[in-house]
């Protein structure tokens, strides 16, 4: 499971870049990989409001928000927002990077493709103004929910301080780390503890497990953690299942092609499915259920499309045995 901070504050080592420091160390204490995004360092172009999304699903800017962004946000399962209120609104940069959404907005609302982690997904803010005012984080809080959406995430709730004027102000403050713990808690509600930890495994690691890790995704409760890798991966055909996948509109563009030896390292299974005998005496994993799908991948539209068809049928009878 991967939580995502998105740190809006331009100023390094302030007080919601503290904040979110708490926030993820309490997920990483439950067994989730953090990634934090410091947004104003990063460099990507604002919305033009060209339209290009809305047709092909891509932006036309090749950038940091398409190569580094944009994954993540895909890829997530919780997303936590820490921003300054200027302006009564967050931090410039967070809302130009939350305005780059739009890209997600319309594979969702546009391209009618669905987002296999979206039942799973959760979003929370974390925000600290230097004043009282009682609307401080009203905007900020309004433009998080409308982009939650748009990004297949569930708005959980928010964690606001005020008078937090000076840059440490928040780490010395008594109760500042019992209320991140407690809204880190709030945010993973149902993610965890995990009940069952499952890995597909294929050859090639691009089509099989990705489009089993999809449909066991889709269909299982929140409680069940689920990895896909491959014991010799070939990114290449990627590209060539993403199109299979989008047909059926099922969105994985952004879900990566992954290693064997990578997700061991990062995600311990108790259930583990060989779903073509790639596993087949090694030394590292065994598997629990072998299947036995082709090792090659297929050769044109309609072997996809069978194959597709008998990832979905082996994940429902699969998932309803568990």
């Amino acid at each position: 499971m991967l939580a995502v901070g998105l740190q809006g504050s331009p100023r390094k080592g302030g007080n919601n870049s503290h904040t979110l420091g708490l926030f993820l160390k309490r997920l990483e204490s439950k067994g989730f990989q953090t990634v934090t995004l410091p947004i104003p360092q990063l460099k990507f172009a604002f919305c033009i409001g060209c339209g290009s999304c809305e047709k092909n699903g891509w932006c036309i800017f090749d950038d940091d928000y398409a190569l580094k962004i944009a994954p993540m946000l895909r890829r997530a399962e919780i997303i936590v927002m820490a921003s300054p209120v200027y302006f009564y609104g967050p931090s410039g940069q967070l809302k130009a990077a939350m305005d780059r959404g739009q890209m997600l907005w319309s594979r969702k609302y546009r391209l009618k493709l669905n987002d296999p982690s979206k039942k799973r997904r959760r979003g929370y803010i974390l925000s600290s103004a230097a004043t009282y005012g009682d609307d401080l984080f009203t905007a900020f809080v309004l433009n998080a929910r409308y982009f939650f959406d748009a990004i297949d995430a569930s708005y959980v709730g928010a964690l606001t301080f005020r008078g937090a004027e000076s840059k440490n102000a928040l780490a010395h403050r008594k109760d500042t780390e019992s209320r991140v713990y407690a809204a880190a808690d709030l945010a993973v509600g149902p993610l965890a503890p995990p009940k069952r930890r499952l890995l597909f495994v294929c050859r090639d690691g691009a089509i099989k497990s990705r489009i089993a890790w999809a449909m066991a995704t889709s269909s299982s409760p929140p409680s069940t953690w689920i990895r896909h890798a491959g014991t010799e991966p070939e990114a290449h055909l990627k590209t060539r299942c993403d199109t299979w996948m989008e047909r059926k509109k099922t969105d994985i563009r952004y879900i990566p092609v992954c290693e064997l030896h990578e997700s061991l390292d990062t995600f311990s299974p108790n259930l583990v499915v060989d779903m073509d005998g790639s596993l087949q005496n090694n030394p590292k994993i065994t598997a629990d259920i072998t299947w036995d799908l082709p090792l090659a991948p297929p050769n044109n539209e309609d072997e996809a499309q069978s194959l597709i068809r008998q990832v979905e049928y082996r994940v429902k009878k699969l998932m309803a045995s568990l």
